[in-house]
């Protein structure tokens, strides 16, 4: 496969290459700070961009319409939207505190809540799908394998800095975990299948607009393009479907929640009626923590909600 570092011209190499060392400058000084004081300077370096970024101010107003209609009024969608611009700030900086976290104590981190649900899925066999979406401190979610044993593989997407993404990816497999590309398409199904015969589980987001090829399945009662990979998977291989997120309950403190497995059935569902459980139990997690959602991301992407948005 040709990767985008191979296909990049030099003055790209030189700006990637530039642009992963200022990160990786900046990782090193927000290292330094105690995580209050790092959290407090990412909510306002978050709420700084929020009036920059009036397109993607747009699109959180948009996509909060859509979720919650009049319920919420616009003076709430519009704090919503400061503090999710705040949260997806806060994340950048914890993805830049997992090397600190690596080498110090996680355990005081930490709470893991579920994993019965793990366990009671583990036993068949079969496998599990780790059902996840942007909500919370998602990359944190690696933490729950490195604390507690449990082998597990992520799908991830390559982002177009090819330095960036292989210390993202480094900085993964510290934290124990099994990084598959999903640019290759037949490659990553074949990883995939690998893990789950072997019993292992296998973290996939559901959350982002899957293209116009994907099936258009109900989120927040609109249509939405989202990944069948879960639910082919699990009606193919009778792997289990086990969502989780972790939350950020307080500076530098989290909990990690395994939920029950979604019961899937070959003989009664299909792929649409699986991808919308999915989604509905997403609805769930977003409605009791909507300020740590990726409001700015065009979910119904395709829709006319995002007319001349950028």
């Amino acid at each position: 496969m040709t990767t985008r570092r191979n296909s990049a011209t030099g003055l790209q190499q030189i700006l990637w290459y530039t642009s992963y060392l200022f990160l990786r400058v900046l990782s090193g000084l927000i290292n330094l700070l105690p995580a209050e004081t790092a959290e407090a300077v990412a909510r306002t370096i978050g709420r700084a961009i929020y009036y920059l970024l009036p397109g993607r101010r747009c699109v959180a107003m948009a996509n909060l319409t859509i979720a919650f209609g009049d319920r919420v009024s616009v003076v709430e969608k519009k704090e919503l939207t400061k503090r999710a611009f705040e949260h997806i700030a806060v994340n950048f900086m914890e993805v830049f505190r997992i090397s600190r976290l690596l080498e110090g104590d996680v355990k005081e981190t930490f709470t893991i809540k579920g994993l019965e649900h793990f366990d009671n899925a583990l036993a068949r066999k079969k496998g599990i799908i780790f059902v996840v979406s942007h909500i919370g401190s998602w990359e944190y979610l690696a933490f729950l394998f490195y604390l507690t044993g449990y082998p597990c593989a992520v799908v991830v997407k390559e982002v177009r800095n090819a330095y960036i993404f292989k210390w993202l990816n480094s900085m993964r497999r510290r934290a124990t975990l099994n990084v598959i590309h999903k640019e290759n398409t037949r490659s990553a199904i074949k990883a995939i299948l690998c893990e789950l015969s072997n019993n292992r589980i296998v973290a996939v987001l559901i959350d982002q607009w899957a293209g116009n090829d994907a099936p258009w399945v109900d989120f927040f009662g609109e249509a939405a393009s989202t990944t069948a990979i879960p639910a082919r998977l699990a009606l193919k291989t009778g792997c289990a479907l086990v969502p989780g997120a972790c939350i950020r309950k307080a500076s530098g403190k989290y909990e990690i929640t395994i939920f029950p497995e979604l019961p899937v059935s070959a003989k009664t569902e299909d792929l649409i009626s699986v991808t919308k459980g999915l989604n509905h139990l997403l609805e769930k997690q977003i409605r009791e923590n909507p300020e740590q959602w990726i409001w700015t991301h065009k979910r119904w992407k395709g829709k006319k909600i995002y007319a001349d948005k950028r």
